[in-house]
């Protein structure tokens, strides 16, 4: 309940599609094994947006593009990627501290510098039915008599 800790936390980031070899990153210095799996160091920043009523939360992935791969993998794809986020002490790399949070990539756009996208929580929510389910003689013939 601290404040102040001298841990150092890490996101770690699973890159998976079907058409690809999932990709894995750290934003670390080092690369970094957790759960049996290596994690790539690679320099990357996730930007939270304000907590608002009238939009969907979406937070902003931006990752440095100082390797070709990421981009010829997101340039391979025609559907969206699955990101998956995990926070993780240093000290225990196979133990999460948040997470995982399953996202797809969405707004992708690249340049020199970096590759930046959405990280959506929901596939299409928007256009989810409310409610799920309709009361039809089909679903509910108690109701219809």
């Amino acid at each position: 309940m601290a404040q102040e800790t001298g841990e150092v936390f890490l996101f770690l980031i699973d890159l998976s599609h079907p058409d690809l070899v999932t990709m894995r990153f750290v934003n670390n210095q080092v690369d970094v094994i957790s759960g049996g799996n290596t994690y790539m160091a690679f320099p990357f920043e996730l930007t939270i947006p304000d907590d608002r009523e009238d939009e969907i939360t979406r937070v902003q992935l931006a990752i440095d593009n100082i390797d070709r791969r990421v981009v010829e993998a997101i340039r391979s794809i025609d559907t969206p990627a699955l990101f998956t986020l995990r926070v993780i002490r240093a000290t225990e790399p196979d133990v999460a501290v948040a997470g995982p949070y399953t996202c797809t990539l969405r707004n992708v756009s690249y340049n020199a510098l970096t590759v930046t996208g959405d990280l959506s929580p929901f596939e299409d929510m928007m256009n989810e039915p409310f409610p799920q389910h309709a009361f039809t003689p089909a679903t509910a013939p108690g109701l219809f008599g």
